[in-house]
């Protein structure tokens, strides 16, 4: 239970104000118990009640009392002595305080009633207003991140499309096409080799995925012999995959193998290949 939350609910001055369910008292009453910030609060919001109630009494104006001696001097003997013996009427003692102050004394505590409900109520609204607030919030954050996300992702791709297109115009490079091989005729590839620096690029975004566990190698023939290029990593997300460097082949094919690699070609699962000349 958060017990911050609990004291701005409203439900202490519920209870101090004797308007709680029976419910909600036995859970204050558990409450005062383990937590002194509970019980401090319902001590605070009495001592408000009582400090609220006294500074709004009032005494009767002092005239009042002698007003009302007067009109007794003034009544006849006979009557005010009837009015002395008669028991069921309430006698004017002029050593207490009038009854109006009494009533004084009611109209502050049924008002600090009303104050004290009213800032109950208050809470309420002022708590629930701040967790609907508060969600607001958090889904204008997530709408603001996934646009931001988009926006990064956007220029990203777009600056890897300038790279690519920055390389794919150099006059030095070479696009060697990379046709399907045995069972997979249907499949091609690109491969851009710069023989001037040796920089070897795959494009293989036309392609499926490898199977599972599997990746794409390529390979570079040279001397009449296979030697690993490197892996392909279409996760990167580049249009053209940087390999390894060559400063001479005479042929590139591309082999499905496990994942890292293997320091020799599987035969039987050449995808695609092609001639440098």
């Amino acid at each position: 239970m958060n017990i911050e939350e609990y004291i701005s609910s409203g439900t202490i001055e519920a209870y101090v104000l004797g308007i709680a369910t029976t419910d909600e008292v036995c859970e204050i009453e558990q409450l005062i118990e383990q937590y002194p910030s509970v019980r401090a609060t319902v001590a605070e919001q009495e001592a408000l009640l009582a400090q609220y109630a006294q500074s709004h009494s009032a005494n009767p104006p002092e005239h009042l009392k002698q007003n009302i001696w007067a009109a007794i001097q003034e009544e006849p003997n006979s009557t005010a002595s009837k009015i002395a013996t008669q028991t069921e009427t309430p006698k004017i003692s002029l050593t207490e305080k009038p009854s109006s102050k009494k009533s004084w004394k009611g109209y502050a505590m049924a008002a600090s009633i009303a104050l004290l409900i009213a800032s109950g109520i208050c809470n309420m609204w002022m708590m629930q207003e701040h967790k609907k607030m508060s969600a607001e919030i958090a889904n204008i954050s997530a709408q603001e991140k996934k646009l931001l996300d988009g926006t990064n992702k956007a220029l990203i791709a777009a600056q890897k499309a300038k790279e690519a297109l920055d390389i794919m115009s150099l006059p030095s490079l070479k696009k060697i096409n990379l046709a399907g091989v045995g069972t997979h005729a249907q499949h091609s590839g690109m491969l851009y080799w710069d023989a001037a620096t040796g920089n070897v690029f795959l494009d293989l975004n036309s392609m499926p995925a490898a199977p599972e566990g599997k990746q794409y190698q390529l390979w570079a023939i040279v001397d009449g012999k296979p030697v690993d290029a490197g892996m392909y990593d279409p996760s990167s997300g580049d249009m053209i995959f940087k390999m390894k460097t060559f400063f001479k082949a005479e042929m590139f094919a591309v082999t499905i193998e496990k994942m890292g690699g293997s320091p020799i070609p599987t035969m039987d699962q050449m995808v695609v290949a092609g001639k440098t000349s």
